[in-house]
C-alpha cells in the first residue's frame, strides 16, 4: 500500500522532493496520470508560469485529471504544487534588480557574462509568452491583424528588435501579395 497513488500523502517541501516522488510513483499512477507526470517532468520550466489548462493541455488530458494528478502527490490541487515550482524558479532565476545589484558588485561584468544574462531573459520571455498564449488566441490576431487598413507596431526596450523584424516581415510579405 506504500505506492498507491491515491493515498492521503503530506505535499513534497521542494522541488527535489516532488522529482524524487514522480520518479517513485510513475509506474504505479493509472494512464491520465502517468501522462501528468511525464509532461511535468518533461516541461518543469512552464508549471511556474502556465496554467492548470494550459499543462492538462500539454498532457493531452482534462484540466480534472491534472488536478488529480496534482492531488495524487499531495498537493490540495494545482496552485499549492505550482507555488512550491513559483518558489524555487524565483530563488533560482533573481529578477533585474537583484541580477543588476550583483553585476555592480562583481565589478565590471565581461561579454560572456551579459550574453548570457540577456539570453537567459528573453527565454524567461519566451517561456511566459508560450504559456499565456492558447492555440485559438494566436490565429484570431492574425485574423484580425490581416483585416485591418492600418496596422501600428511599436516596440520598447527588448521588444524593439522583435518589432522592427516585424515590419520588415510585414513589408516583405505585402510586396508579394501585389
Amino acid at each position: 500500500m506504500a505506492d498507491d497513488p491515491g493515498r492521503a500523502r503530506p505535499a513534497p517541501a521542494s522541488l527535489s522532493e516532488l522529482l524524487d516522488e514522480l520518479d517513485r510513483l510513475v509506474d504505479a499512477l493509472p494512464r491520465r496520470l502517468k501522462q501528468c507526470a511525464e509532461t511535468t517532468r518533461q516541461n518543469l520550466g512552464l508549471v511556474a508560469v502556465s496554467t492548470v489548462s494550459d499543462m492538462a493541455g500539454l498532457s493531452g488530458v482534462a484540466p480534472s485529471a491534472y488536478m488529480r494528478f496534482c492531488q495524487a502527490l499531495g498537493f490540495s490541487g494545482y496552485s499549492e504544487m505550482q507555488a512550491l515550482f513559483r518558489a524555487e524558479y524565483t530563488q533560482l532565476r533573481p529578477d533585474y534588480g537583484e541580477r543588476l545589484a550583483q553585476l555592480r558588485a562583481d565589478g565590471t561584468p565581461t561579454t560572456s557574462r551579459l550574453l548570457a544574462d540577456f539570453s537567459e531573459a528573453g527565454h524567461e520571455s519566451l517561456v511566459e509568452l508560450t504559456a499565456a498564449l492558447s492555440s485559438e488566441r494566436p490565429e484570431a490576431m492574425a485574423s484580425t491583424l490581416a483585416g485591418a487598413r492600418v496596422v501600428h507596431l511599436v516596440g520598447l526596450r527588448r521588444a524593439y528588435p522583435v518589432v522592427s523584424y516585424m515590419s520588415y516581415v510585414a513589408v516583405g510579405a505585402l510586396r508579394q501579395d501585389r
